[in-house]
């Protein structure tokens, strides 16, 4: 962790300029592709909505889900505006973020809704919450990646790569996001230097606040 503590990824030696950083195979990759054989009567249902769904019954699952070792790092709580409750909310108050927070929300939780009354026989209403359906969404939200990285027939929909998310953004970082392999694996490369016991950063493209 930095001075803040927040925490990051660091160097222990030096990363030279084209050298890979981190490269991981696309098998243990979280994709549209797998949450939608996972539950093929969700057709009508869009990408965000199946993999939420794909990621809380698999983190439900512990130990016992292939994908545990991933879904046990990443953090319990990812606060955004849409975990605000209606005390939180008037700090933003008359502006453009909470207009957008309540349409954004009412959407999502009209989509939850919707699913509870379509779910697959194999699961029980009581096992999907709108807590944890929102969790979901929010890690979806800050941590996936395009599926067109590992799946060039893919223009559209996101995926969750292990270990490639732990990157902090940092803008004008010079990377480079590489599928190898026919899209078997997925690397980042370094596009400069990285001297030893420095952080080293993703960039994610440019962000609004």
């Amino acid at each position: 962790k930095d001075h803040d503590g927040i925490g990051g990824v660091y160097t222990i030696d030096i990363i030279s300029e084209n050298e890979m950083i981190i490269s991981i195979p696309s098998s243990i990759c979280i994709t549209e592709r797998i949450a939608r054989q996972a539950f093929p009567t969700l057709s009508e249902f869009s990408s965000r909505v199946v993999l939420c769904l794909f990621l809380l019954i698999e983190k439900q699952k512990g130990s016992d889900s292939f994908y545990w070792p991933y879904i046990n790092i990443i953090p319990r709580e990812i606060k955004t505006t849409l975990c605000f409750d209606e005390n939180e909310m008037k700090f933003i108050e008359n502006t453009n973020l909470e207009f957008t927070t309540r349409e954004r929300k009412n959407v999502l939780r009209n989509e939850f809704e919707k699913l509870l009354e379509k779910l697959p026989s194999q699961i029980e209403k009581n096992q999907v919450t709108w807590k944890d359906f929102l969790w979901c969404h929010n890690v979806f939200s800050s941590r996936s990646f395009p599926s067109k990285l590992i799946d060039d027939s893919l223009k559209e929909g996101e995926a969750l790569f292990p270990l490639l998310d732990v990157l902090n953004h940092k803008p004008n970082t010079k990377i480079t996001w590489s599928s190898r392999d026919d899209g078997k694996s997925i690397s980042f490369i370094a596009g400069e230097s990285i001297d030893k016991q420095c952080q080293v950063f993703n960039n994610y493209g440019p962000k609004v606040s």
